[in-house]
């Protein structure tokens, strides 16, 4: 894919968070960074759901001893980036964190307290880094920015970029201690929340949950975040980049969550670039208020 990119002669590459696989997460995350970086082109890193924060910080500083090109933008310093006259502005994290996942935004400072004693209590994770909405850079130009997110704002149509898949308990629980080890999570009863209120589950462990005979059941909703998108409202933002659901991946919108063809420019444009580990990457192109996107696939070797 970054080579595609730059046979494009795209001018930059983002790489909007899940870099690493939770299988290796360090030497992953270091050759996604090493591969999009040794292509000279500018490189705007940010975590997402998965990277851990050890990994995360010592992957950014080995590939920079080599690659200068790569830019950590989860350092506060870097959230706002004036490059060929466009304004990329950039909030880490990710408010689902899944895997090795420790960095997470919230609303505000507030909610620090409450968010690291459920992280504990559900996941055993004490060793967080928050980011807040409250701290998103207003744009200069909004119209000629582009917002830079790991995870997408709430949207209502079933054509948007922020529907997922999901599992939730149709009724109370509690896990078997076997079970639990098997998918790194602590013995815990789980509450009936039969719309998804609370917490959720990805696809792929409530499957193996239903298997062994768990009370979950599958829904598919709109689940973007609702507090970012009054956030990019109130900052005015017009477009957007980001990924996070899986099964929103090569979709591209506008405000209202209608759908947008590739290669029409519009004034409005939030894209869900698709997973990179499936071989899937889009191509942004920015002039003024327009954009316009289209999508590039290639096969594993």
């Amino acid at each position: 894919l970054s080579q595609r990119f730059k046979k494009a002669r795209c001018d930059a590459i983002v790489l909007a968070g899940d870099i690493n696989s939770d299988e290796k997460p360090l030497p992953t995350m270091k050759a996604v960074m090493a591969a999009a970086a040794r292509t000279t082109l500018p490189v705007f890193a940010i975590p997402g759901s998965h990277e851990p924060i050890k990994g995360y910080a010592e992957s950014v500083r080995t590939v920079r001893k080599r690659y200068p090109n790569l830019k950590d933008c989860s350092r506060k310093a870097n959230w706002r980036f004036m490059f060929k006259g466009q304004e990329l502005i950039f909030l880490p994290g990710s408010d689902w964190l899944g895997g090795h996942g420790e960095y997470q935004f919230l609303p505000s400072a507030k909610e620090v307290k409450a968010r690291r004693e459920k992280m504990r209590r559900i996941r055993h994770k004490t060793n967080l880094k928050f980011f807040f909405m409250t701290k998103i850079p207003k744009p200069r130009h909004p119209k000629k920015a582009l917002f830079i997110c790991h995870v997408p704002p709430l949207f209502k149509t079933r054509k948007a970029i922020d529907i997922a898949i999901f599992g939730v308990a149709a009724k109370t629980f509690l896990i078997h201690p076997k079970h639990a080890k098997l998918f790194d999570m602590p013995p815990q009863i789980v509450p009936a929340d039969p719309k998804g209120q609370r917490s959720l589950w990805p696809v792929w462990i409530a499957n193996k949950l239903i298997r062994k005979k768990y009370p979950l059941k599958i829904l598919k909703h709109n689940r973007g975040n609702r507090k970012l998108g009054a956030a990019m409202r109130k900052r005015k933002f017009t477009k957007y980049i980001g990924g996070h659901f899986h099964e929103s991946g090569g979709r591209a919108i506008d405000r209202k969550g209608k759908s947008i063809k590739q290669n029409k420019w519009n004034n409005e444009l939030f894209v869900n670039t698709a997973p990179t580990f499936k071989g899937r990457g889009a191509i942004l192109t920015l002039d003024g208020d327009n954009a316009k996107y289209r999508f590039i696939r290639v096969k594993a070797k």
